[in-house]
């Protein structure tokens, strides 16, 4: 009896622990923390919870308690709250969310079952499987997510070559964006100005992508391809580090061909160095959405503990299923309190980069390009004009509300707000861009550099959720803040100033680093089909709302 009542107490902390065991050795987070200690308090006092039902409940609500007990350690271990969706949705290709509870509901009747064919020796058997789990991951630990450097061959400098800096800033909408009617617009544009073209840039106010799918939009334009029809050479990532690899470079190879050594800086959702041959000399990869970021960082305990629990949690479908609910029950009666969920720190490790840009460039020197992709001025909006983050009591915004009947994905109200704190964001990364420009002078490496910055796509903040089956929603406005994206350069024999001809970003660079014809023939851009992915609908340049300027 004895050693039954110790197997029922421990066996919910062993499952519960395990997933969070794994989650702060992985992201290198310090246990002993206040917010880590919270956190596994919280865990514990569920598996308390828990405990008391194996030991006071029936042979049926023990089954229950430990099908559910598995159910989570399942939905946490491989994150359903990302995969489960597009994983029945491609057997029940019905979009809502219904399915995947029903999956859920499904699973934890198979678990249910196979518990209650166990009976009181399969609580022995789980006990001793998942301390080991627990014990493993604690003694041995794993690979982690702190920054990765790769290393290719190392080549000989060509210093009657220039250096070359290129930026991506994901999210970061063309120069005409904010809209003018959004508070602050006007300071956004002044100060875009003053960093760009008074810096010798060529700022281009109506660039384009003709794709706001970042991995499509990116692939096309290092490899000059217009028609995303067509196959792309982009691989989906199965389960690893990266959600895709970009399996051909063609901008990195003709670089590379031309003499430059190439040093990228990459986060985890696009893999650009993984083409074979190596043409890369050293790539660093860094966690996009790690807590560390906030481990050290000079914020409120509270502030700390919001963010490792919803990035801990943010794998979770049944978490995120109740985060949903409650939002539109916010939208449909008003009134409640905020749910304080922050679960993407991107922003913040991005603009911890640029310094890794003008340190890389520093060290590299003439005859080398560095490139960056960061996530910023990419959402949540966490920061201020001034770079203060955001306090933990004023919510983070993401592009969307989740809680809004689809296809809608914001109200006028809404969007106006987070274009306003979009606003305000891409100020501050301009701080960190002047810095870099600033440190390049100093370095004795700005004058005859070829620098570009530009977005992958627009900032995405819409009205409706831009998917082709929602094309007769969208309005010109939505293709607009979908669509148009930041383009800059400086580079000798481009003059200083605006330029104002509606041009794709998968034209500019192939035509202006790789001897590419720029194309005249009428532009389109492509809606994805949430429905079929890797299908596109094509848009006419014309039905988008392009500023005058």
């Amino acid at each position: 009896m004895g050693s039954r009542l110790l197997t029922r107490l421990l066996l919910p902390q062993f499952i519960l622990m395990a997933p969070l065991a794994r989650f702060l050795v992985y992201h290198r987070y310090d246990p002993t923390r206040r917010e880590a200690i919270v956190e596994i308090a919280l865990v514990v006092v569920l598996g308390a919870a828990a405990a008391l039902l194996l030991w006071r409940g029936g042979p049926r609500i023990r089954a229950a308690t430990l099908a559910a007990l598995l159910l989570i350690f399942i939905d946490l271990s491989f994150t359903l709250g990302q995969h489960l969706p597009r994983l029945v949705q491609s057997v029940i290709p019905i979009q809502t969310g219904w399915t995947a509870l029903a999956a859920l509901a499904v699973g934890f009747a198979v678990l249910y079952g196979v518990v209650r064919a166990l009976g009181a020796h399969g609580e022995s058997v789980l006990a001793v499987v998942f301390g080991v789990v627990l014990a493993s991951t604690v003694v041995f630990g794993g690979d982690g997510a702190s920054d990765r450097v790769a290393r290719g061959e190392a080549r000989e400098a060509r210093r009657d070559l220039p250096l070359v800096v290129h930026l991506v800033l994901d999210e970061h909408g063309a120069y005409s964006t904010p809209p003018d009617e959004i508070d602050g617009a006007s300071e956004v544009r002044r100060g875009m100005a003053a960093l760009y073209v008074d810096n010798g840039f060529r700022l281009w106010s109506r660039a384009f992508s003709r794709s706001s799918a970042t991995e499509v939009s990116m692939t096309a334009t290092f490899n000059a391809i217009r028609d995303l029809s067509r196959d792309l050479p982009l691989k989906e990532g199965t389960g690893g580090f990266f959600a895709y690899t970009m399996t051909a470079n063609a901008y990195f190879d003709e670089m590379a061909r031309r003499g430059w050594r190439i040093h990228a800086i990459q986060g985890n959702h696009i893999d650009y160095c993984a083409i074979r041959p190596s043409v890369v000399e050293s790539c660093r990869t860094f966690a996009a959405s790690s807590p560390r970021a906030m481990m050290d960082a000079d914020q409120p305990f509270v502030q700390k503990l919001v963010v490792l629990h919803s990035l801990y949690w943010r794998g979770s479908f049944l978490y995120y299923a109740a985060l949903r609910a409650y939002r539109r029950l916010q939208n449909a009666i008003g009134g409640l309190p905020s749910w304080p969920h922050r679960d993407n720190v991107a922003p913040m490790t991005s603009m911890a980069m640029f310094d890794q840009v003008l340190a890389t460039a520093r060290k590299a020197g003439r005859g080398a390009m560095v490139f960056a992709h960061l996530y910023v001025p990419h959402h949540p909006y966490a920061f201020k004009a001034d770079c203060a983050l955001r306090p933990y009591d004023e919510e983070w915004l993401l592009l969307g509300d989740s809680g809004l009947p689809p296809p809608k994905i914001n109200t006028v109200e809404g969007w106006r707000l987070r274009y306003r704190l979009y606003g305000e964001q891409v100020r501050c990364m301009n701080r960190a861009l002047a810095k870099l420009f600033d440190g390049l002078r100093a370095a004795g490496l700005w004058d005859d550099s070829i620098v570009i910055v530009q977005g992958d796509h627009g900032s995405r903040i819409t009205l409706v959720e831009p998917d082709a089956e929602n094309r007769a929603s969208l309005t010109a406005g939505d293709l607009r803040d979908n669509f148009l994206t930041h383009m800059a350069v400086k580079m000798p024999g481009l003059n200083a100033g605006f330029e104002r001809t509606p041009q794709a970003i998968q034209d500019i660079v192939p035509h202006l680093m790789m001897g590419r014809p720029m194309p005249v023939a009428e532009d389109y851009v492509f809606l994805s089909m949430r429905s079929q992915p890797g299908q596109f609908l094509r848009v006419p340049l014309s039905d988008i709302a392009l500023p005058a300027q």
